[in-house]
């Protein structure tokens, strides 16, 4: 991704939606929404239905993010996961773009009870060998890989070490999103959920997402809910979710490090 390109998307909602206008042809109002590394604009479909355009620059890792997001979208709503199904995924030249239908997110805490139901529909998808797997650390959870072999090599050891502990207590395999917090689904105004943003979701220890859920618990508009009481609710172990925290803290500090590089 060239710097250029990705400012255009970055630096300006007018540039962006200029894009979107000579590039993707879209006419009528575009409302910007947000910018992240994605620029977000809500438009209306021919057929009179609102939209979300997520507009992107293309690189082959985007590409396949943005394909394996949209595939994954369409094999868990066919197993009843409530998800937030993309209408298309197109590229053209330097950019991409995914459009998906608007839902109106209701503010207020998301219960123990949705959040269990929504984990469990994900251990109802049944394994598939073109969609991702964490195998090994270059996968998912972190890029360790990544880190100054020099600076680098202690976290490393501690982070394979903390795979290892959670993979000899994981009682449980199944679809992960990867990244689950309140952040990345729709609250409806009936309090179910849509979860989106599949980019991360891979083939993993189940209790991964907990890990998320319990790091963020309490946190911005991430309430309403007991981590502890999911995890049991769930059947996890006391060891096996201290083991997927103690991969979580260590991924963090990848992360961390590998965003000041």
């Amino acid at each position: 991704m060239s710097e250029p390109i990705w400012s255009t998307i970055r630096d300006s909602a007018t540039s962006a939606r200029g894009v979107l206008r000579s590039v993707f042809n879209f006419a009528g109002p575009l409302e910007h929404i947000r910018t992240a590394h994605y620029a977000v604009f809500k438009h209306t479909s021919h057929e009179g239905n609102p939209q979300v355009l997520r507009l992107g620059a293309y690189s082959m890792s985007s590409y396949k993010g943005q394909m394996f997001e949209y595939d994954a979208a369409n094999l868990w709503t066919r197993h009843n996961v409530p998800v937030v199904t993309p209408d298309l995924y197109v590229f053209k030249g330097d950019y991409d773009l995914m459009a998906l239908p608007f839902l109106q997110h209701h503010p207020g805490g998301i219960s123990t009870e949705v959040w269990g139901e929504a984990l469990r529909s994900l251990r109802q998808v049944p394994f598939q060998t073109s969609m991702p797997e964490f195998t090994n650390r270059e996968k998912t959870f972190a890029r360790p890989h990544l880190l100054p072999k020099r600076d680098g090599y202690l976290l490393r050891e501690e982070y394979d070490q903390r795979l290892s502990d959670l993979i000899d207590a994981t009682t449980t395999f199944s679809w992960v999103h990867g990244d689950l917090h309140s952040e990345n689904v729709i609250r409806h105004d009936d309090g179910s959920i849509s979860m989106y943003d599949l980019d991360t979701a891979c083939w993993a220890p189940a209790v991964w997402d907990l890990t998320h859920l319990y790091k963020r618990a309490g946190v911005g508009s991430n309430t309403g809910y007991d981590p502890d009481q999911l995890a049991s609710n769930l059947g996890v172990s006391a060891r096996e979710f201290a083991c997927a925290n103690a991969l979580r803290n260590v991924a963090s500090k990848v992360a961390q490090l590998v965003r000041e590089l």
